[in-house]
């Protein structure tokens, strides 16, 4: 770490102590991925690598606690139900010996005694009652909060805690599901990617308040462009996606041209001065899914119709060939 110039906070030891364990083989890969391609290991960058491929971990660690509670609540209302089932049934088989009794015996001081039994057994089930309501509705009140508690880690599992954006897993689940229905309905599918023009640049120069600024700032105008069932998501560092279902590829061109220009037409300023910290701008790769196209492939066209976009001067958009080009790419660079 030292060596890399990374910062010693506990999400940065946390990293690299999965990197030296070998936890993670994906991390490691990215890790060393980086350090070939000379990538700097910023404060934005490590926290990037640790929400991409550790917290994500802890958020399902959180979800199998949640689902262990609830387990064991539902556990312990079985056993409660199967108590009060007990009680019930042995207290209807006093109630049949009585009624047989009532027909056969004479004695009345044998009727008084069993008389005695079924008011003492109509206590304690009624007791039994008032306990089973108690602890029936107690257990709904633990479930309700459990259930609650499930559904935001769920949601906190899928979204970028910046942005507010899908994440990567949400975005490769969604992107799954999409390339299914495509294929299975016979619908076009469009993809962006997008990424921030020089950020690390602008990380540089303003400092990393306001990058994630500049970072709220797109995912934004991308909430605002999209509409139905588009996608927009946020897959690491400066790098976005949109997925378009029933989208052919000029569609996605003009959508991508209009989050270009909303982009490029925005201005970022200092919230307490008022300075104005300048323009920023994209570059977007654009593909449409070809007839039994791999996912890999798909988001590998879109990629490299992206760095195309960016050797070509930045601030402007590419349409993917119906070929993968050879451009070697790295996630989370900065550019």
């Amino acid at each position: 770490m030292a060596r890399l110039g990374v910062p010693a906070t506990p999400n940065n030891y946390t990293i690299w102590y999965h990197d030296a364990a070998g936890l993670h083989p994906d991390l490691s890969r990215m890790l060393r991925l980086l350090e070939r391609n000379q990538q700097p290991l910023t404060a934005q960058r490590c926290q990037d690598l640790y929400n991409r491929f550790i917290g994500t971990d802890h958020q399902s660690l959180l979800i199998d606690q949640t689902c262990s509670q609830l387990e064991d609540t539902m556990g312990r209302l079985r056993e409660n139900l199967a108590a009060a089932s007990s009680t019930t049934s042995s207290y209807a088989g006093l109630l049949d010996r009585f009624d047989q009794t009532l027909h056969t015996q004479q004695d009345v001081a044998a009727i008084q005694a069993l008389l005695e039994d079924v008011l003492q057994e109509t206590k304690a089930i009624r007791q039994s009652a008032v306990t089973l309501e108690a602890t029936l509705a107690s257990s709904a009140e633990e479930i309700t909060k459990l259930n609650l508690d499930l559904t935001q880690a769920q949601h906190q599992a899928m979204t970028d805690s910046l942005t507010g954006l899908p994440n990567r897993r949400r975005f490769d689940q969604e992107l799954a599901q999409q390339i299914g229905r495509a294929a299975q309905e016979a619908r076009p599918l469009s993809l962006l990617l997008l990424d921030i023009d020089h950020f690390k640049a602008f990380n540089d120069r303003h400092g990393h308040q306001f990058g994630d600024q500049v970072l709220r700032v797109v995912a934004g105008i991308l909430v605002t462009c999209i509409k139905g069932r588009d996608t927009a998501a946020r897959l690491g560092g400066e790098e976005f996606a949109v997925i378009l279902p029933d989208t052919l590829a000029n569609g996605a061109e003009q959508l991508a041209e209009q989050i270009r220009t909303t982009v490029a037409n925005s201005r970022v300023r200092h919230r307490s001065s008022g300075r104005d910290l300048g323009v920023i701008t994209l570059s977007i790769g654009v593909a449409e899914l070809l007839p039994e196209e791999p996912r890999e492939s798909f988001i590998e066209r879109a990629d490299a119709a992206m760095y195309s976009a960016k050797r070509a001067g930045r601030n402007r958009i590419a349409t993917a060939t119906s070929q993968v080009a050879a451009t070697p790419s790295v996630q989370l660079a900065s550019g």
